[in-house]
């Protein structure tokens, strides 16, 4: 896609792409991905039978213009940046390619021979997948709905990223604030991570020269509404201890019930310089990057799932040193044939200073996890939630308070939760020391997720560990004959549903 101006957004209007106002009145503020083969072309804007009956646009010829470049064959990088000009009507920087596969190599014969044609014939498919009378909904805000794709469905649509034949994306015509959704950005990258992740989806499509896969891939948006949260001052369900892991990865935990460690735009940095644990994620699994396309900025009471993309690489280090790892089979799949893994993207609070103690962003963090760990349609039955540092990189947070508030929200939903360390320390001893000793804790007190509140909330320190130990187990008698609120009284909510957080004009990087 191409560069943006706030002008350019707010009339909807994109320099490099030309499209009729009839158009673009016929589209603006529809709910639905616009593809290019929707559109018409001026000429044929006189015929028009059967749109309003049933939604069907006539192909014009700027499809006809994507399908001609997309059928070329292209032999070297020359021609290949020939094609992505011509679709893009601007020039395209490859430089990933212009260092690595310019000169005969087994790589590079590889790519012109077999991975590249497989991207052209995915992309041709978008109409044959795409249908104008099938129209793929957006997941717009404060909405409980989900889009449904096959992994060929998938495919498709980042082969067309990649070879820009999305000419207009949500960010394009929408009232919400989409990520872009523009896998050409990764083209620029000679060094560091993003050449490891550049090569995670150019082996992605590798794979898929050999296979398509069979399976399915939901994305779904979960809305926590004002009646669905927790009274957690009152709450007498108890707290669960957690299962610890100090040495392993979310990634490949027994559950397949996994967090990702979002930002409020899903997938943050993972087309540009991200390289931590969401965008890692992401390139492992590229049919995520599809969520990018479909799902504008989670708002404070929102979280995104996606339930059955499939893994395709590993990697190796992280953050700088982050690496292409090779191949990785994944092999568990349900008897539906789906992926049998579900990703929930939570974004926390960027916690700089003392923000991440006031009272609206302890409860909007609460709230937050309680909705990746609350499954009011059944979706994830029983599975335990990997988890870890959330929100403890970039974003700031203190491990103390962001393990309590997790193991809190998961109590509070009836989940079990497993926590990966990764073999950090905190307060001069390692963190699986201080989980472990709070679970004893807690079972030995017999503490509820309203005694843990009532802690967290009570200014004694920066130490959630340390204030859980010394004021803990003094609970109120009082607090023992108060009924539990467990969102079964629609009067007793807090506010932690409320947007509290400053409004981002662009994405964040979100780290672990």
């Amino acid at each position: 896609m191409g560069n943006w101006t706030s002008t350019d957004q707010a009339k909807g209007k994109r320099s490099n792409l030309p499209i009729t106002e009839e158009e673009w009145n016929k589209h603006e503020g529809n709910n639905y991905v616009i593809f290019p083969h929707y559109l018409e072309d001026a000429d044929d804007a006189g015929d028009r039978s059967g749109d309003e009956g049933n939604g069907r646009l006539r192909r014009g010829p700027r499809w006809s213009h994507i399908e001609a470049v997309l059928q070329r064959k292209i032999e070297d990088v020359d021609q290949f940046e020939k094609a992505l000009a011509d679709l893009a009507c601007r020039e395209v920087h490859c430089f990933f390619f212009q260092e690595f596969y310019s000169k005969p190599s087994d790589e590079a014969k590889r790519f012109f021979d077999v991975i590249l044609p497989t991207i052209q014939r995915l992309a041709l498919r978008l109409p044959e997948l795409f249908p104008v009378d099938q129209r793929v909904p957006l997941l717009l805000q404060q909405r409980n709905d989900k889009v449904v794709l096959t992994q060929e469905q998938c495919a498709c649509l980042l082969a067309c990223s990649f070879m820009g034949a999305l000419w207009i994306g949500p960010i394009f015509y929408a009232k919400q604030a989409f990520h872009e959704f523009d896998v050409q950005m990764l083209f620029v990258a000679t060094f560091g991570p993003g050449v490891g992740k550049l090569q995670s989806v150019l082996h992605y499509f590798d794979r898929l020269s050999e296979s398509i896969p069979p399976g399915k891939v939901t994305f779904r948006r979960q809305v926590l509404g004002k009646r669905d949260v927790p009274n957690w001052a009152k709450s007498t369900r108890p707290i669960r201890p957690i299962k610890v892991d100090p040495r392993g990865k979310i990634e490949d935990a027994d559950t397949p019930f996994h967090a990702d460690f979002a930002n409020k735009y899903i997938g943050g940095g993972v087309l540009s310089r991200g390289c931590v644990q969401e965008e890692i994620l992401f390139v492992l699994k590229p049919e995520c990057l599809v969520s990018m396309l479909l799902c504008p900025v989670m708002e404070d009471n929102e979280v995104i799932f996606i339930h059955g993309a499939e893994r395709f690489s590993d990697y190796q280090g992280y953050a700088r040193t982050l690496a292409f790892g090779g191949d990785y089979v994944d092999t568990k799949r349900t008897e539906e044939g789906d992926i049998d893994n579900v990703i929930v993207a939570v974004d926390a609070i960027v916690a700089w200073g003392d923000i991440q103690w006031l009272p609206a962003s302890l409860l909007r963090d609460l709230n937050k996890m309680y909705c990746s760990c609350w499954d009011p349609t059944n979706a994830i039955p029983g599975h335990p939630l990997a988890t870890g540092n959330w929100g403890c990189g970039a974003f700031g947070g203190d491990k103390s308070l962001k393990a309590v508030q997790q193991m809190m929200a998961a109590s509070q939903a009836e989940r079990d939760m497993e926590y990966f360390t990764f073999g950090e320390k905190y307060a001069g001893r390692t963190l699986e020391d201080w989980l472990l000793e709070l679970n004893r804790f807690v079972v030995e007190h017999n503490l509820s997720v309203g005694d843990l509140y009532k802690v967290i909330t009570g200014g004694h320190g920066a130490n959630v560990f340390e204030a859980i130990f010394k004021h803990g187990g003094a609970r109120n008698a009082a607090s023992d004959n108060e009924p539990d609120n467990n969102n079964d009284d629609e009067d007793e909510t807090d506010e932690g549903g409320e947007d509290n957080e400053e409004e981002e004009q662009q994405p964040q990087q979100q780290q672990q």
